[in-house]
Order: C-alpha cells, then sequence, then structure tokens
C-alpha cells in the first residue's frame, strides 16, 4: 500500500493509477459475465425443451388444426412466446389453451422440429 507520503512521487502515482484501471477492468469483466449468464437464463425454457413430451401435447391439443411440418425451420423461442401468448389470452387463436411455460417451450420445440 502506497503511504501519504509518497503520493506526490510520480512513480507511486502512476502505480495507483494503474491499480485504480485493474479493478474497474475487474469489475466490468465481471458485471459482462453476470450480464452473460443472466441472458443465457432467459433461453432455459426453449434451451431445455422435450420435443418428445412436446409431440404428445401438440397431438392432444394442436394436430386436430396444425401439422408440425408447416413449422420446421422456425425459431423455437419465438413459437414458444406465440404459444405462451395464446395462452395468456393475449394472442387470438381458434381454440383457448392452457398450457404451462413448459409445455409452451416443449410444444414449440416439436414444431420447429417439423414434428421429427
Amino acid at each position: 500500500m502506497i503511504g501519504a507520503g509518497v503520493m506526490g512521487h510520480p512513480v507511486a502515482t502512476a502505480r495507483l493509477v494503474t491499480l485504480e484501471q485493474e479493478n474497474k477492468m475487474s469489475i466490468k469483466n465481471v458485471a459482462t459475465i453476470a450480464l452473460a449468464t443472466a441472458g443465457l437464463a432467459g433461453f432455459g425454457a426453449v434451451a431445455h425443451a422435450d420435443a418428445a413430451a412436446g409431440k404428445a401435447t401438440f397431438e392432444e391439443i394442436c394436430a386436430e388444426c396444425h401439422e408440425a411440418a408447416d413449422f420446421e425451420g422456425e425459431d423455437a423461442k419465438a413459437l414458444t412466446d406465440s404459444i405462451k401468448k395464446i395462452s395468456a389470452g393475449q394472442m387470438k387463436h381458434k381454440k383457448a389453451l392452457k398450457l404451462t411455460d413448459q409445455q409452451a417451450a416443449d410444444v414449440a420445440a416439436f414444431m420447429a422440429g417439423g414434428g421429427k
């Protein structure tokens, strides 16, 4: 640690500035990692979606009017968001749906895969 009597010395002052910069960089690095982790956590439902479970739900609820192949290649996250909006009554749909977030993600994964 630099004493008060040395603070006026150019080398000591430069080292103190360097330590402050390193500290700020460390804080920035930690903040960047935290934000990246939080961002990835937002995709958890889709990342852990179970297309096999989605198939069962799709066949039970959706297949009457929809073909999974029509959704092949679609973005699973966007499909999940749409299904959630339908389930919440925020998006118009022929038939009312009541699915959990996990079920919505599962169905979306199945649909995005084209039913395969």
